[in-house]
Order: structure tokens, then C-alpha cells, then sequence
């Protein structure tokens, strides 16, 4: 039986996608005319250093790692690997939705 090319494939596009939105709305928060902060001291230093397109490649550059780390943790045990997956896209949904509100709540002009 032949192995698949990767172990996850209905979970990575949830990932990608939830770390394209956060880059997304990070860019919008910080931008005119919110003006907001970046909360994470690594991201922050990376945006600082070299702005959003630094940011993207960043968090791209994560998004590579993660999931080759969900390939070779999950090659020798799977639940493990889902895991490790299921983590990472629940923390950037986690961070979509926070930041979402952030807007809706500016856009209502509650913050």
C-alpha cells in the first residue's frame, strides 16, 4: 500500500487559511485607522524590523514548520501528529476570532 504524499490533507487548507486571516487582520489592526498594537513580543519585533510583508514571510515561514513538524511527528505516531495540527489551527482560529471582534467592536465604535 502506497503512503500519501501527506498525512493531514483535509486539515492543512483550515490552516492555511486561519494563518492567512490572522496576517490579514493583523494588517488591519495596526493600519489606519485602528493604529492598533501588535500583542505578540516576536511577531511585533518581526513587524517592526521589516513590516507586514516581514509578517507574512514570518508567519508563512512558521506555517512551513508546523506542518513538517505534524508530517514527521505523525509518521511515527498519528494521533500525535493530528495533535500537534489540531493545536496549531485552533490557535490561529482562536487569534481570527479575537482580532475579528477587535474590529467589529472599533467599527461600533466600542473601543
Amino acid at each position: 500500500m502506497a503512503k500519501e504524499p501527506v498525512l493531514y490533507p483535509g486539515l492543512y487548507p483550515w490552516f492555511v487559511l486561519a494563518a492567512a486571516l490572522d496576517v490579514m487582520l493583523t494588517w488591519i489592526i495596526l493600519g489606519p485607522p485602528m493604529g492598533g498594537v501588535e500583542v505578540n513580543p516576536i511577531a511585533a519585533r518581526v513587524i517592526d524590523t521589516g513590516g507586514i510583508t516581514a509578517a507574512t514571510y514570518f508567519k508563512f515561514a512558521t506555517v512551513m514548520v508546523v506542518m513538517f513538524l505534524a508530517e514527521f511527528i505523525g509518521r511515527r505516531n498519528d494521533l500525535m501528529g493530528k495533535r500537534v495540527l489540531g493545536l496549531a489551527v485552533l490557535c490561529n482560529v482562536a487569534v481570527v476570532v479575537v482580532s475579528s471582534t477587535q474590529i467589529a467592536m472599533f467599527n461600533a465604535g466600542l473601543i
